[in-house]
């Protein structure tokens, strides 16, 4: 992780920036520069990940923590505390490698370290601000679009009339 091929921003454009896009009410205003650091604490950073999983892949925060009906597990008691965390760490493990992080491990959400924690979520903002740019430009493109579509509709209908005209008139 020593090349990064995307800015590493600081704390202070971290916490500004996931207030301001990820995080809503209570947890936007409380969530603090000293969250990050001098030591990240685990439960804002598990937080932060669960809502950016919620907003990329509409994942509800409640079902983190929900065995499948699917799986038979002899005591589900005893899962129940680690089951939240083996799901968000599952699905963190599947998206940072779009964000160009290709070593997270358990312990990134468990005893996160300041450096490797400003880097990860430096990776995410760079993702949803690339994502957020794409996103803009696809609706441009979709607007312009459906205004060219309006367009050939209201020609393909002049036409048709001016012909029903030419027909009148022979």
């Amino acid at each position: 992780m020593s090349e990064n091929t995307f800015p590493v921003y600081t704390a202070d454009a971290i916490v500004n920036f996931y207030r301001a896009e990820v995080l809503t009410g209570k947890e936007a205003k409380y969530f603090t520069k000293s969250d990050l650091i001098p030591v990240p604490k685990p439960e804002s950073i598990q937080t932060l990940y669960v809502r950016v999983l919620h907003l990329l892949y509409r994942f509800r925060p409640e079902l983190h923590s929900m065995v499948p009906l699917l799986v038979n597990i002899a005591n589900p008691q005893y899962h129940e505390a680690t089951l939240g965390i083996t799901s968000v760490f599952l699905l963190m493990r599947q998206f940072l490698p779009i964000c160009l992080v290709h070593d997270f491990a358990l312990s990134d959400l468990l005893v996160p370290k300041k450096q490797k924690t400003l880097i990860i979520l430096s990776a995410i903002m760079n993702y949803l601000h690339f994502r957020k740019q794409r996103m803009d430009m696809i609706h441009e493109k979709k607007s312009k679009l459906r205004a060219d579509r309006d367009r050939l509709q209201a020609l393909n209908k002049s036409i048709s009339e001016a012909q029903k005209k030419i027909e009148t008139l022979k």
